[in-house]
């Protein structure tokens, strides 16, 4: 009782801040100290949490029907690699791989054969629907309860909370009625959906060292930044220079002008047939409701831009950083081991902070992403896995990405897809989607500056991060930040 109504306090103080993008501070976690297993039942039992009961038996009433008794991702390329790797073939004992991934680790193959339905008994539902129901969609269609639970989530993003939380609060403000089922979005939550497991650590000067020499051998760094937001890349621009991490500078994407969207569809960043106009028609039917059309697809392209640019460069990793984002000061020594210790070789992208997530925690600091089957595929499935502030990738496979996310982002059927994390949710039964949980704190990622892309504003969320200087024994090596002419690149 005394969580829920700190939680209630906190939750008063920001109530008039309503949105996914109305929330103040949005620390991210990449990586930290991994506690043994005592210390996190220890903190479940201080926090009074028993140990999740998770139901995988249940069948689907829909998963497009391709998807039913599939495993989310096809496995013969991590079954080969691994079979390579055994016999001494082209990538065992590479270096390559061990400073990209950890070959010792088996990607999970069998963790989401059954789609995960939120199954709520039909008194329940319907008391749901008449106080967050819309009269355009069906009660077959859409569960309400899910729908006003993600939306208590989304309210709660600055504080952080986990799954648990965020559904007692739900109860106990009467968003859902206190007899609604329980349900896990987050899969073996007890492994990684707790703020301890982003606690800072002590690293020696050698760590410190060679995560510097391993991040400039391996990392290439894009920051997305508007060419008028000058004040935010001088920001993340003197931050980065701080922490001695070359980047290059990306214009961001301005689609209100009719000339801009030529040149990308020109570039090949936007398809031919994409039509705003269309998209903006779809997004104000009844069924849809999105706002800020406009927006948002200049930062999808954006992002699309940045992974031009870095398959063209062609470094092992590729780190596209919106520019408000602010990286802590152990930045490089968290992201290394979060590469080289917890990311099986299967893995494509990394959300190095998601909210509201839904899939399975696969370690202490890494989550593998589902679609959310609980949301309609015509919206989307908006509503959970949001976060695209850091997001990494693995260079070799980002043309394949590139090719898929483009798929999701311009269906002009679905304006939900237009955000970046939304459409990579969407995907992430065909692409390697991991994310570390954003509830891990104080992390290594934080947002000083939001915009809200739906609503065409912007609102300043928290202040500048402490400045500091570059940790001990880091290996200098010339700043080579840019700000590159060309709006877009190809």
């Amino acid at each position: 009782m005394f969580t829920v109504a700190l939680l209630l306090w906190f939750f008063a103080t920001a109530a008039a801040a309503d949105g996914r993008d109305s929330s103040l501070t949005e620390e991210m976690a990449c990586f930290a100290d991994m506690p043994d297993k005592q210390a996190m039942g220890n903190l479940l039992v201080a926090q009074h949490r028993p140990l999740p009961t998770i139901d995988n038996k249940k069948s689907a009433t829909e998963w497009d029907n391709k998807h039913v008794g599939q495993t989310l991702r096809p496995v013969d390329k991590n079954e080969n690699y691994l079979q390579k790797t055994e016999q001494g073939g082209d990538n065992a004992g590479s270096v390559k791989h061990r400073r990209c991934c950890n070959v010792s680790l088996s990607p999970p193959q069998h963790l989401f054969t059954v789609p995960r339905h939120w199954e709520v008994p039909l008194n329940i539902s319907s008391v749901c629907r008449m106080q967050h129901g819309n009269q355009h969609w069906s009660p077959e269609e859409r569960n309400w309860c899910w729908v006003a639970a993600k939306a208590q989530c989304n309210r709660l993003k600055r504080l952080k909370q986990p799954w648990m939380d965020v559904f007692a609060l739900a109860k106990h403000s009467s968003a859902v009625p206190a007899s609604t089922p329980a349900y896990a979005p987050l899969e073996v939550p007890e492994l990684c959906d707790s703020a301890r497991l982003g606690e800072s650590q002590r690293w020696t000067s050698s760590e410190v060292t060679d995560s510097s020499t391993w991040f400039a051998e391996n990392v290439a760094v894009y920051v997305l930044n508007l060419p008028q937001d000058i004040e935010r890349w001088d920001r993340i621009s003197a931050r980065l220079t701080v922490l001695n991490i070359a980047a290059s500078h990306v214009n961001g994407v301005d689609l209100r002008a009719t000339e801009t969207l030529l040149a990308a569809k020109k570039a090949g960043l936007v398809p031919e047939h994409f039509s705003l106009e269309a998209v903006e028609a779809s997004a104000a039917l009844p069924r849809q409701n999105f706002r800020g059309v406009v927006g948002t697809a200049g930062a999808a392209v954006a992002h699309l831009s940045a992974y031009a640019r870095a398959i063209s460069d062609n470094m092992p990793l590729t780190l596209v950083l919106e520019d408000d984002a602010l990286l802590t000061d152990d930045f490089m020594p968290r992201l290394r081991r979060l590469v080289t210790a917890e990311l099986p070789c299967d893995w494509e992208v990394t959300s190095l902070s998601t909210s509201c997530p839904f899939g399975r925690c696969v370690s202490q600091h890494l989550m593998r992403l589902q679609p959310d089957i609980n949301e309609p595929a015509e919206r989307c499935r908006i509503g959970v896995n949001f976060g695209a502030w850091g997001m990494l990738y693995r260079t070799e496979r980002l043309p394949e990405v590139r090719r898929m996310l483009s798929s999701a982002i311009f269906d002009t059927a679905r304006p939900g897809c237009l955000n970046i994390d939304v459409a990579l949710a969407s995907i992430s039964d065909q692409v390697a989607y991991y994310a570390v949980p954003a509830v891990q704190l104080p992390g290594c990622l934080s947002c000083c500056l939001q915009h809200d892309r739906r609503q065409g504003s912007r609102r300043r969320i928290c202040s500048s991060s402490k400045s500091s200087q570059p940790l001990q024994g880091s290996r200098m090596h010339q700043h080579q930040s840019k700000r590159h002419a060309a709006t877009l690149w190809l």
